[in-house]
């Protein structure tokens, strides 16, 4: 059985660049970028506080929401860079929705 797709053809308002880093860092301690992509989204600007795990407090400026998986063979999305009408906006946090069966329905990423 298959499921529907949360975010639909119709709500892909943006085309972005997205550079999504994997696991490892470099000797500067930065993440390496993994994988480099341009895909249409769902881009949701909206300013709000989060606290991050150093209790600090974060100003996200807003979610990209992506059809399926954008990165299949990253099982965790620790940050990066989004980049939409030459803006560029890092990556706090990205989360993948997932169906009943384990694959992926769509793809979160936070802006900051």
């Amino acid at each position: 059985m298959g499921y529907p797709c949360l975010i639909p053809d119709w709500a892909l308002n943006a085309t972005a660049t997205v550079s999504i880093a994997g696991e490892g860092v470099n000797e500067d301690g930065e993440l390496l970028p993994e994988i480099t992509l341009e895909k249409k989204c769902n881009l949701q600007l909206k300013s709000t506080q989060k606290l991050d795990s150093k209790k600090q407090a974060v100003d996200i400026s807003g979610k990209a929401f992506f059809q399926g998986d954008i990165c299949p063979d990253i099982r965790t999305i620790k940050g990066g860079t989004f980049i939409h009408n030459d803006v560029e906006y890092s990556i706090h946090a990205g989360s993948k929705a997932l169906n009943f069966d384990g694959s992926v329905n769509y793809t979160e990423l936070e802006l900051i």
